[in-house]
């Protein structure tokens, strides 16, 4: 911390001219302790400005001035006229000696309080604050040419100490100044930006990003450094500045628009999607593709380390960075698919006797988009959204549906028995179903409580992978039969068994048909459309065997199906000629509407009643 002593040498001199030829006793400076204390330069007022030839001097932590003014009594005779005019004189010059001692005991008060207040400044920060404390408001200049230090003297110089970022303007006029700063500025607004990704480079000029000076204003803070303030306040900036330098920081600042464009599109070359392992059953046995790794860079990473470039005025001509770059890694992994080698749960139904065209390839085109996916521990998935969309463009035709109890055609008819079949094979795997729901009448293809309807979102199969590995959904159709099958790790004791029972609680059927007269039969000619069906309520039991004992016996759920009359058209009309063409437009009869066709079919049911499940109710099933 330094101090400018010579203000109190001042004072103490200015008493010693007025005393005269007054005999003073003392007149004693006292300054304890000091260290080294060199040479203070003379220092001269110019104008609003001061100037200060830099020299070595000591820091004064501490100082006490004392200043003792006494008077010696001169004995004298009778005073002529010329010794009482000189004795007034003496008087007022003693007068003005105490009201100057007075004013430099002030002085020094205030010397005191502005070195203890110094002694409290920590670092540099704090230095350069106190020496623009009585600065004017900066004001953005326009001309670096035009800058001053408020003298309006363009030759005057800049003190020594001063930087402004690594740029040192010590020492320099102000028109120097002004041009140095000038093409420090540019330089440092027309570097590259270089940032490696991946072992290589991609290089962007910060101008193009919107960098740019914000603070030229600090120019003219520059300039009053120590031209500024009382006598104490400059030279502790002039010697502060000697000592320790003060660097004004330039402040710049990104267009974050085109850091963000920027970086969106850079990111775009090096970021590569993951690919999963593949998992296929060929000829009874699995192959698996090895998974692929991906690539992602870390934009939010990126973006903040080019923001905070903007602190950065080291770097000459290169701002370099590193963008972190993530690996993505896939899903399915060859480590995890090798676990899956042992069927856990299987069901076969037969469409066979099914004399729908559109139904049949229906089923083989439901089945290949459910065959094959995996499910890793805790994956859950709807059997709406594998299967979906039901149209024409995913490769579904019209076939038989239920709507509003009476069998209709729907795009899509008869998937329901792919999740059928699907939901025993997952049964037998005693994988967790989280959604199912029966048809609204009863189906041909497996008992009562054991089918799982489909319509849209208003009913679904949902299941869920409770065990610990992978699951693989494996689905083959032809020859008149679909089977579904679950393959995972088999964790289940060997000497455990499980099979499910269908229990019909009631039954009733209606008693009699419902005709409907049609144009389009001969008089009194009847044609059977539907048949009926009648009204059940069932359960479906879980039950467990461990040693040929039962443990469990677990009641799954409870099924309503509503019953519906046998249906005869009966002719009422003239009888049609069989020789006109046949509208074969299959949009004709495509149903959109209904109580569980939203727009997908509900269920399907062209198959007669009394064909089953190939699988028996009872049948105890090996884990």
């Amino acid at each position: 911390m330094k101090k400018n002593i010579k203000a109190i040498s001042a004072g103490v001199l200015a008493v010693a001219a007025i005393y005269g030829s007054v005999s003073l006793s003392t007149i004693a400076i006292k300054a304890e302790p000091l260290e080294n204390v060199g040479e203070i330069s003379e220092i001269q007022s110019q104008e609003s400005s001061i100037y200060m030839e830099p020299v070595e001097t000591s820091i004064i932590e501490e100082t006490t001035i004392a200043v003792s003014v006494i008077s010696e009594t001169v004995p004298i005779a009778e005073p002529t006229a010329a010794e009482t005019t000189a004795e007034v004189t003496t008087v007022a010059r003693t007068e003005a000696v105490t009201e100057t001692t007075k004013a430099t005991t002030e002085a020094v008060k205030e010397t005191t309080a502005a070195v203890e207040a110094e002694k409290e400044t920590k670092n540099i920060e704090e230095s350069k604050l106190a020496v623009n404390e009585t600065a004017e408001v900066p004001v953005r200049i326009e001309n670096f040419n035009s800058l001053d230090n408020g003298s309006g003297n363009q030759t005057d110089s800049i003190i020594n100490g001063i930087f402004l970022g690594t740029l040192d303007l010590g020492k320099k006029s102000i028109a120097e100044a002004a041009n140095e700063i000038e093409e420090y500025i540019t330089g440092l607004m027309n570097r590259e930006l270089v940032i490696e990704i991946a072992g290589q480079q991609e290089r962007k000029s910060l101008s193009s990003l919107g960098y740019t000076w914000e603070n030229p204003e600090i120019a003219v803070e520059i300039a009053k450094v120590g031209k500024g303030g009382n006598l104490i306040r400059r030279f502790t900036a002039v010697k502060s500045a000697q000592k320790d330098g003060v660097i004004f920081e330039p402040i710049f600042n990104y267009d974050t628009e085109l850091v963000d464009a920027f970086i969106k599109e850079t990111a775009e070359k090096y970021n590569t999607e993951p690919r999963n392992a593949k998992l296929s059953r060929e000829n009874g046995r699995f192959i698996i593709g090895k998974e692929v790794v991906g690539l992602v860079v870390d934009i939010e990473n990126l973006s903040n380390d080019i923001l905070e470039t903007r602190h950065d005025y080291n770097s000459i001509s290169e701002v370099k960075l590193v963008a972190e770059v993530k690996e993505a890694a896939p899903r399915y992994t060859e480590a995890a698919l090798v676990e899956i080698k042992d069927e856990i749960g299987t069901f076969t139904t037969s469409y066979s006797g099914g004399n729908s065209m559109g139904r049949n390839i229906n089923i083989r085109v439901g089945t290949e988009k459910i065959n094959g996916v995996v499910l890793l521990p805790g994956d859950e998935v709807s059997a709406n959204e594998l299967l979906s969309p039901f149209t024409i463009a995913g490769g579904y035709l019209p076939a038989g549906a239920y709507e509003n109890g009476t069998l209709v055609q729907s795009i899509g008819g008869g998937v329901c028995q792919i999740t059928t079949t699907l939901f025993n094979a997952l049964l037998k795997a005693e994988v967790e179903i989280t959604e199912r729901h029966p048809h609204s009448m009863i189906v041909g293809y497996v008992p009562r409580s054991m089918d799982a309807a489909i319509a849209g979102t208003v009913k679904d199969l949902k299941f869920k992978n409770n065990y610990d590995t992978p699951i693989y959904i494996a689905g083959i159709y032809g020859g008149g039969k679909l089977t579904f099958s679950v393959y995972g790790k088999e964790t289940r004791p060997t000497n455990r068994t499980i099979r499910y029972e269908s229990k019909v609680i009631s039954e009733s059927w209606p008693t009699e048909p419902a005709y409907k007269e049609v144009s389009t039969l001969a008089p009194g000619v009847e044609e059977v459309v539907q048949n009926a069906y009648p009204a059940v309520r069932s359960e479906l039991w879980k039950y467990v065997n461990v040693g040929g004992v039962q443990t469990e016996q677990i009641l799954v759920h409870r099924d309503s199906y509503r019953s519906a009359p046998k249906m005869v058209n009966i002719g009422a009309g003239e009888p049609v000629d069989t020789n006109e063409p046949i509208d074969t437009d299959i949009s004709a009869d495509v149903n959109v509407s209904g109580e569980e066709v939203v727009p997908a079919p509900i269920v399907e049911l062209d198959v007669p009643e009394s064909q089953t499940s190939t699988a028996p109710i009872n049948e105890v099933l090996p884990q």
